[in-house]
C-alpha cells in the first residue's frame, strides 16, 4: 500500500511556468474516475483547428493525485501501472535486439520499408551535395598536383561518378524500397576512391573529404544502425591498411606511421561519435520499460507506437490522420508546435523524453536527476580532450606555444564548460523541486531575462554557450597551429574543429535544433571569413567549402532528431488516451464477472496441461543502461591508452638514441 502511494505521488508535481499568461492556471485534470471525455474524439474528423492540440494537452496534463478514499487511490495506481504496462507490451511487440537494434524478421521488413518512404529527398540531397563538394575538391587538387592516368581514373570513376549514377537511380521506381542499399553502395565506393587517391597523388596529411563523408552515414542517410557501423568501421580499417601498405611499398616519404596512426584515430573518433549518436540509451535510474532513444532508437520506437495493438485498429488508423501529422502541428522552420501551450508542454519533456518517455514530466523527482542525461556525454568530452592533449604533445613538439595553448583551452575552457553544464542542470533540478515559484526563479533571474525564465530554456541557453566555447576554442587552436612551426599538421586540428561542430548537433547536450544551428552557424561564419583572410585564396575557399558542407549535414542531423522526438511526443500522447480508455473498460467489468472468467481460464489451463506450448519470449521490461554513452566513453579511454603508449614509446626511443 505504501509502495503504491509512493508510485502515485513520486514527488510533488510542479508545473513549469504555470503562472505564465500563456498557460491557463486551470489544469485539465486526468482522473481516471468519472472522466467525461468523448471516446470518439480521436476517431472523428477534425471539428476545429485546435482539437488535436486539445487532445495532446489533455494527455499530458498534471495528474490528479488527490483521491478521497483508499479505493480511489488504488485505482489511480492501477491506472498508472496499466498504462505503463500497455506501453511496455506495445514496445515489445516487434522484439527488438538491444545489440543490433533489429526487429523480428516479420517486423524488420516492414520497418525497412517504412524508413525508405521519406528517404528519397534526403538521399538525393546528400548525393548532390557530395557531387558538388568532390568536384570542387578534385579540381582544387588538380591545380596543385599532377594527376596520372591512374589517379584520374580513380578520381572520376570512384569518387565522382558514383554520386551521379546514384542520384539518377533514386528516380527509378523499382529502387524506391532499396535506398539504404543504394546509399551504402555509393558511400562505400566513394570512400574507397578517396582512400586510394591519397597514395596515388603521394599526398601527406588527412583526407578531410573522407571525414566529411562519414557524417551522412550516421544520422543523415536513412541507413540502419548495424549497416552504418559495418560501413564506418570498414572505412576506418581500410584507411589504415591502405596507407600503411602504400608507405611500405609505394611512397616511403609519405606520412610517418605515427601520423597515419593519429589520422586513423581521428577517423575512429568520427565513427564512434556517429555510433553513439545513432544508438544511445537511457541512464541507469530510468524505470520505464523498453526505453529507446536517439536517431535509430527514436525511429524504431515511433514505428512500434504505430503498430496495430489490441483487438481494434481504430487508433492505429487515427494516428495517420492529417490532424496528427507533424506538418499540421509544427512550424516548418523552427519545428515548434503551432499551439503555444502544446509547445510549453513538450518542452517539459525535453530532457525526460529519453530516460523517462512514458512517465509524467511533472514529477519533480525526475527533473532532479535530469543532469544525469548528459553525464556520460560530458565524461566522454573530458576523456576525449585528455586524448587530444596527448596528441598535442606528440604532434606539436616543435611548437611549444601552440602546445601550451591547447593544454589551457582543452582543460581550462572546454572541460570546465561541459562540467559546468552538468552542474548547472543539477542546480536547476534541485530548484524545480521547490514548490514556491519565486524561490525557484531566484537563480534563473540572475542568468536570463525575467520574461523568458524557465528551467528548460535556461539549460538550453547555457548549453548553447558551452557549444560556442567548444567550437571557438578548437578554431583558435587551429589558427594557432597554422601559424606555428608545426603548420604541416594543421589539417588534423581542422578535423577537431569539424568534430566540435558535429558534437553540438548530436544528442550529447540535448541542444535543440534551432539553438545548435544558430550557434554553430555564427562560429562557422566567423571562421570561414578568417580562413579567407589568413590563407591563400585557393586554400581559404577549400576550408570555406568544408565548413559550409559540414554545417548543412550537421543541421540535417539535429533536425531529424528533433522531428523524431516531437513525433514521439504526439504518438505517445494519443496512445496514452487510448490506454486510459481501455482501462475504463477494464474497471467497468464487475468483480464477479472477472472472477468467473478467471475460473474458466484456470480450468482451461488444467485441461490442456499435457500439451506443451513453446513459451513466448518475455517482453523486455528491464532497465536499459546508457549503453552507447558508456561505450563511447570506453572508446575514448582506449584512444587515451593508445596515444599514451605511442607517446611513451616515442619518448623512450628518443632517450635511447645517441
Amino acid at each position: 500500500m505504501e509502495e503504491a502511494a509512493l508510485l502515485l505521488e513520486e514527488q510533488p508535481y510542479v508545473a513549469i511556468r504555470s503562472d505564465s499568461p500563456e498557460r491557463p492556471a486551470v489544469h485539465r485534470r486526468r482522473s481516471t474516475m468519472g472522466l467525461g471525455r468523448r471516446s470518439s474524439l480521436i476517431r472523428t474528423p477534425v471539428l476545429d483547428a485546435g482539437e488535436a492540440d486539445e487532445l495532446i494537452l489533455r494527455a499530458n496534463d498534471v495528474p490528479d493525485c488527490k483521491a478521497s478514499t483508499v479505493e480511489e487511490t488504488l485505482q489511480l495506481v492501477k491506472a498508472h501501472e496499466y498504462r505503463l504496462e500497455q506501453f511496455a507490451k506495445l514496445q515489445g511487440v516487434p522484439g527488438m535486439s538491444s545489440m543490433s537494434l533489429r526487429f523480428l524478421p516479420e517486423y524488420e521488413a516492414g520497418y525497412c520499408e517504412h524508413i525508405q518512404k521519406g528517404a528519397n529527398r534526403r538521399t538525393r540531397g546528400c548525393f548532390l551535395l557530395g557531387f558538388a563538394g568532390l568536384v570542387l575538391y578534385i579540381t582544387w587538387e588538380a591545380s596543385l598536383v599532377h594527376f596520372t592516368p591512374r589517379a584520374t581514373a580513380v578520381a572520376i570513376g570512384l569518387v565522382i561518378t558514383p554520386f551521379v549514377v546514384g542520384f539518377f537511380l533514386t528516380f527509378v521506381p523499382c529502387l524506391a524500397k532499396h535506398f539504404e542499399a543504394l546509399s551504402l553502395t555509393v558511400f562505400g565506393l566513394v570512400a574507397m576512391g578517396l582512400i586510394a587517391l591519397k597514395p596515388l597523388l603521394a599526398k601527406s596529411g588527412p583526407v578531410i573529404p573522407l571525414l566529411i563523408l562519414l557524417i551522412p552515414i550516421f544520422g543523415v542517410a536513412r541507413t540502419r544502425f548495424i549497416s552504418s557501423c559495418i560501413l564506418g568501421w570498414s572505412v576506418f580499417l581500410a584507411y589504415i591498411i591502405v596507407q600503411l601498405t602504400a608507405r611500405a611499398y609505394v611512397h616511403p616519404s609519405m606520412d610517418s606511421t605515427s601520423d597515419i596512426f593519429y589520422q586513423g584515430l581521428n577517423y575512429g573518433m568520427m565513427v564512434l561519435g556517429g555510433m553513439v549518436s545513432h544508438y544511445r540509451q537511457v541512464p541507469p535510474q530510468a524505470r520505464t520499460r523498453d526505453v529507446m532513444s536517439m536517431q535509430e532508437l527514436l525511429r524504431r520506437r515511433n514505428y512500434a507506437l504505430q503498430l496495430p495493438f489490441g483487438a481494434s485498429n481504430d487508433y492505429t488508423e487515427a494516428l495517420n490522420k492529417p490532424k496528427f501529422s507533424k506538418h499540421e502541428l509544427l512550424h516548418g522552420l523552427s519545428l515548434e508546435f503551432r499551439h503555444a501551450d502544446v509547445e510549453a508542454c513538450f518542452l517539459r519533456h525535453w530532457y525526460l523524453i529519453d530516460p523517462f518517455p512514458f512517465e509524467s514530466p511533472h514529477s519533480a523527482a525526475l527533473h532532479q536527476g535530469m543532469f544525469r542525461v548528459i553525464w556520460f556525454p560530458v565524461a566522454t568530452v573530458v576523456i576525449n580532450q585528455t586524448f587530444l592533449v596527448i596528441q598535442d604533445c606528440r604532434l606539436l613538439g616543435t611548437a611549444p606555444v601552440a602546445q601550451h595553448l591547447g593544454l589551457g583551452l582543452r582543460f581550462g575552457v572546454v572541460d570546465l564548460a561541459y562540467v559546468s553544464a552538468a552542474v548547472f542542470m543539477f542546480v536547476l533540478g534541485q530548484q524545480y523541486a521547490v514548490p514556491d515559484s519565486t524561490a525557484r526563479r531566484s537563480l534563473l533571474a540572475t542568468l536570463v531575462p525575467a520574461s523568458r525564465v524557465d528551467d528548460v530554456k535556461a539549460a538550453q541557453y547555457f548549453s548553447a554557450g558551452v557549444v560556442v566555447l567548444h567550437a571557438t576554442c578548437m578554431a583558435v587552436l587551429f589558427f594557432a597551429v597554422q601559424a606555428s612551426p608545426a603548420s604541416s599538421v594543421d589539417d588534423v586540428y581542422f578535423m577537431g574543429f569539424i568534430n566540435a561542430i558535429l558534437y553540438s548537433h548530436r544528442s550529447g547536450l540535448r541542444l535543440r535544433h534551432q539553438y545548435a544551428v544558430a550557434t554553430t552557424s555564427i562560429v562557422g561564419a566567423v571562421v570561414l571569413v578568417l580562413c579567407c583572410f589568413v590563407f591563400p585564396v585557393g586554400r581559404g575557399l577549400r576550408y570555406a567549402c568544408y565548413i559550409v558542407v559540414v554545417l548543412l549535414l550537421a543541421s540535417m542531423i539535429s533536425r531529424e532528431e528533433e522531428l523524431l522526438r516531437r513525433g514521439f511526443f504526439i504518438l505517445k500522447s494519443i496512445r496514452s488516451l487510448e490506454f486510459e480508455e481501455w482501462f475504463q473498460t477494464v474497471v467497468s467489468i464487475q468483480g464477479w464477472v472477472r472472477q468467473k472468467l478467471l475460473l474458466k481460464s484456470a480450468r482451461a489451463r488444467c485441461s490442456t496441461s499435457s500439451i506443451e506450448v513453446p513459451p513466448r519470449p518475455p517482453v523486455d521490461t528491464g532497465l536499459h543502461l546508457s549503453k552507447a554513452s558508456k561505450w563511447g566513453m570506453y572508446g575514448e579511454c582506449v584512444h587515451v591508452a593508445l596515444v599514451a603508449l605511442d607517446l611513451v614509446l616515442h619518448l623512450f626511443s628518443g632517450s635511447s638514441s645517441p
